[in-house]
């Protein structure tokens, strides 16, 4: 994924160029352009400038501490993650808490607008995080919530809201300066990266054409790739809703108090929130592999998702 720029010829084989920083990123986002090379004459005096590092997201888990409030009868000593997944897989859907309990809204941010511009996010090369959590019990259900003062959008990268990222306003301007240092074209590779983004090379072959080719090209990805990005956040929220209302329907009809059960039955489910976030992003390459996108939507909505985390082999 690299520029070339000359008159008419490369100067050698592409290179990929690696800049995702996030750990659970595999460098498969969108990298707008690879790098860029202006026209000198002579390809061998091509100057590389980076572009954008590819658009990875993430989810953060916070997990509000929780006390038992009353004792039920006969109340189990104890509640293990296996037994938990076993009941689960045992019990039909139904609202939280047991039949008849409210279930909880899932506060699922409708865009981009609530979340905080970070331009330049956390220097991890993520493009978004999604702040999100579980913060108690009330009323039958587990509580999930949705902080976004704490969620944010790198709008170096993203182009949030159709308004111009940071970094095509910086490719713009490597290209305004290429022609006044005298170069004769400005080409900028799609991205290879990331499947699912749009992948559109593109060329200016005068000043104007910065703007109008380069630009309102990478304007163009930007607002297309955006519902993409948005949906795999979004699906993030939704994961946690999904194992809470899950979770929420093991217990006792009735329950609207926190109980030991309640508590084994939380903290298990808390347990497994960051890993089940973590195991999202890895299995979608966060978002980028359409397929696995839409069967990890499929089982989110369809509540196939783990409310406890795997219990030890046995050694016996």
């Amino acid at each position: 994924m690299l520029a070339r720029a000359g008159p008419g010829r490369h100067s050698g084989p592409a290179l990929p160029l690696q800049r995702c920083g996030c750990p659970t990123c595999p460098c498969t986002g969108d990298d707008h352009g690879g790098l860029q090379r202006q026209a000198t004459g002579d390809d061998s005096s091509a100057q590389e400038t980076p572009a954008e590092p590819a658009t990875c997201a993430g989810g953060l888990i916070d997990v509000a501490p929780l006390e038992v409030e009353e004792d039920e009868e006969a109340a189990p000593t104890a509640v293990g993650a296996a037994q938990l997944q076993r009941d689960a897989k045992k019990t039909k859907p139904k609202k939280a808490g047991g039949a008849g309990a409210p279930t909880a809204a899932c506060p699922v941010p409708a865009d981009f607008g609530v979340f905080a511009n970070k331009p330049g996010g956390d220097g991890s090369g993520k493009a978004a995080a999604t702040a999100t959590g579980l913060g108690g019990f009330k009323g039958g259900s587990f509580v999930v919530t949705f902080d976004p003062s704490t969620s944010w959008v790198d709008t170096n990268i993203v182009t949030k809201a159709k308004k111009r990222s940071g970094n095509t306003t910086n490719q713009v301007a490597a290209c305004t300066a290429a022609f006044a240092a005298g170069n004769t074209w400005f080409q900028s590779t799609g991205q290879t990266t990331c499947p699912a983004a749009p992948n559109n090379p593109r060329k200016a072959s005068k000043t104007d054409e910065c703007e109008s080719v380069i630009g309102a090209g990478l304007d163009a990805d930007g607002i297309a790739d955006e519902p993409r990005l948005l949906a795999h956040e979004q699906y993030h929220v939704k994961l946690v809703c999904a194992a809470a209302s899950k979770a929420a329907a093991t217990l006792p009809a009735g329950t609207t108090k926190v109980t030991k059960t309640v508590k084994a039955v939380y903290d298990a489910l808390g347990a497994v929130m960051q890993p089940n976030s973590d195991a999202y992003d890895k299995a979608t390459s966060n978002g980028c592999i359409p397929a696995q996108q839409a069967q990890w939507e499929k089982d989110i909505d369809a509540g196939n998702v783990k409310i406890a985390p795997r219990a030890p082999a046995s050694s016996t």
